[in-house]
């Protein structure tokens, strides 16, 4: 992911609610960008969730 606040490991979970497929992507924030205010990893959610969204073109 070229994503720099995020690692280079993470998890992809897929799962099925009724007839909607649904996928969660789990990653670690590098330990420089990690912060105990909510807004900065909401921020950080929503730049990881555009990437994602560019590269499968959601």
């Amino acid at each position: 992911m070229q994503t720099p606040e995020v690692g280079e490991h993470f998890q992809i979970i897929l799962d099925r609610r009724g007839f909607l497929d649904e996928i969660a992507v789990m990653v670690e924030v590098k330990k420089e960008y990690f912060s105990d205010r909510v807004l900065d990893l909401m921020n950080i959610k929503e730049k990881v969730e555009e990437a994602l969204r560019n590269a499968l073109n959601f």
